[in-house]
């Protein structure tokens, strides 16, 4: 009889030569954080909210009626200040196009802060 060394089984649901408990499961967690955190984090990948909306200059709206003005403030708590600069964005443009709006102008857009004023111009 050959003398045969007995391998330990390689683990192919981790790196290491045999799993250890709960490696596998604490991978397996972190993957699905990271991916829940990008999903949320990307309001770009959804569809545009009134995509009709027009952001001009002042001088393009200088025959239109001006519908009131728009602020929004980013959402402090969301740990990714690029997606809660995108949300805030978004949500002016939402809130113009609920007041029936067909162009905006931004006043100001800065990380923490947006403002626009809202018009609503005849079609030509």
């Amino acid at each position: 009889m050959k003398n045969t060394v007995m391998k330990q089984p390689h683990c192919f649901l981790c790196a290491a030569r045999q799993c250890r408990p709960g490696v596998f499961t604490m991978r397996y967690t972190m993957a699905i954080i990271g991916m829940v955190l990008t999903l949320s984090a990307c309001p770009h990948w959804f569809a545009e909210p009134y995509p009709d909306l027009i952001e001009t200059e002042k001088q393009t709206v200088a025959d239109c009626r001006l519908i009131g003005m728009v602020s929004e403030a980013a959402d402090a708590s969301n740990p990714f200040p690029v997606a809660a600069e995108a949300n805030m964005v978004l949500r002016v443009r939402e809130r113009a196009g609920q007041m029936g709006a067909t162009h905006i102008v931004w006043l100001h857009k800065t990380g923490t802060m947006a403002a626009a004023e809202a018009y609503r111009c005849r079609p030509e």
